[in-house]
């Protein structure tokens, strides 16, 4: 079965980046603005990205590296990416204790003026390790001679190790430490219930090693799931929560929908919890138009943003999941849900049981009941959850799950399941079967 890419982002603010690279390193700035060149190189991939393509995004790839540059990262009519490989012998050596398990390489990103960059580039590298060993990504400090690690995410199926970092040069390369584990082990004669569903997933939130799969790497239509993009895209927008708008009758659509009439009024926050929590599909379209964008619009720019992420296999035809074209595989929306559960206004939509709230000009009051109450009032600590709908897709259910003794979290994506119930009951029996079938180091 082909396997495709996708980012895994570890969640790293700039400035807790910059404290990590302070505390590690004191002299990460003077190795910014000269990066002595003290190996010889070979550039095998360069490319001249203008500036349009600087305003939407562009992730540079060359054998088993990838360069995700982030939309409007910064300010320039162009910039050029290189990706550079060492010559044989010039490799400065692995940290104490540590194999490497990838090619090193150095990447370029010529910009106005050597600087710390305000949002991070992502880093994607393929690693050559058949164990489950601790893996880290890291970067070389030229000047000290010393390796600093990235804080890192590592695709335990596709092999690759992905990370963030706030430099526009800089040698990378994924060491491991030998005899130290990483991500959940199965328990010897684990076994698992026969899912009704066609294709699921359940996978470690934090590593996002496969725990369980099936056909979770095939393409199916994701219908209300959809939303979860649709949010994220909306706070790339700077959604302004407590604006005013004004219901208009062209937004409604089939499905879900919150029962308001032509001309009433509700603050964003309103439509925000009905999209997420009630799977509203004209609050969905009202939200789209609250930030100046047509529905075809949006959509390009939700497609931009999985692209940017590296997502090979996920794209959107509309904004509500109504389009059977809007399609992923398990795998890659559990590394979606990964990413967007990270932002606390969606964690909170998608796990707010009940939201209500009055109509501003009529008064009128609106109770909104999340469609994933069968798994909220479970026993499972739920950190996020969305569920989907449409005649193709079938019963499409999302939960992130924590364990409380310990903290592990694990997502589980069910998708085409006939049954309504049943779609919840799998959900929650794959959580739970993934907590008890797994040993975390």
């Amino acid at each position: 079965m082909a396997q495709e890419n996708y980012k895994f982002i570890p969640t790293c603010s700039r400035r807790n980046f910059l404290l990590f690279l302070i505390v590690g390193s004191f002299c990460v700035l003077s190795f910014l603005v000269s990066a002595p060149a003290v190996h010889a190189e070979q550039t095998v991939e360069s490319i001249r990205l203008d500036r349009n393509t600087l305003q939407r995004g562009y992730t540079v790839t060359n054998g088993d590296l990838q360069v995700g540059i982030g939309a409007q990262l910064f300010e320039a009519e162009e910039s050029f990416v290189k990706i550079k490989t060492l010559d044989e012998g010039d490799f400065p050596g692995a940290p104490e204790g540590m194999t490497l398990v990838s090619e090193p390489y150095v990447y370029m990103i010529t910009m106005p003026q050597s600087q710390y960059l305000d949002k991070p580039v992502f880093l994607g590298v393929d690693v050559a390790s058949e164990n489950n060993f601790a893996k880290k990504m890291y970067f070389y400090n030229r000047r000290t001679g010393v390796w600093h690690p990235l804080p890192s995410g590592y695709d335990a199926v596709r092999k690759r190790m992905y990370a963030p970092i706030y430099f526009p040069v800089a040698l990378v390369a994924v060491f491991e430490t030998d005899g130290v584990a990483e991500g959940p082990a199965l328990r010897a004669g684990a076994e698992w219930s026969a899912f009704d569903a066609r294709l699921a997933v359940a996978v470690d939130a934090k590593t996002g090693s496969v725990i369980y799969g099936k056909n979770e790497n095939d393409v199916w239509p994701i219908a209300s799931l959809t939303k979860l993009v649709t949010a994220m895209v909306l706070l790339d927008q700077g959604l302004d929560f407590d604006a005013e708008v004004v219901y208009d009758g062209s937004c409604d659509r089939n499905g879900a929908r919150l029962r308001v009439s032509p001309g009433e009024t509700m603050s964003v926050r309103d439509l925000w919890y009905t999209m997420l929590a009630g799977s509203g599909n004209n609050a969905t379209v009202c939200l789209v138009r609250a930030v100046g964008k047509t529905e075809a619009e949006f959509a390009a720019l939700m497609n931009e943003k999985v692209a940017s992420l590296g997502f090979k296999q996920t794209h959107f035809e509309d904004v509500t999941g109504l389009s059977p074209d809007n399609v992923s595989t398990p795998y890659e929306y559990a590394m979606v849900a990964q990413l967007a559960l990270r932002k606390f206004d969606i964690l909170s939509g998608t796990t707010t049981k009940w939201y209500s709230f009055t109509t501003r000009n009529f008064g009128i009051p609106h109770t909104i009941k999340n469609t994933n109450m069968p798994v909220l009032t479970s026993e499972l600590v739920v950190t996020g959850a969305k569920t989907g709908y449409i005649d193709e897709s079938l019963y499409n259910q999302m939960i992130k799950v924590k364990q409380p003794d310990n903290g592990e979290e694990v997502i589980v994506v069910i998708l085409g399941n006939a049954g309504w119930q049943d779609r919840y009951d799998e959900t929650l029996i794959l959580a739970r079967e993934a907590f008890q079938n797994s040993v975390w180091p």
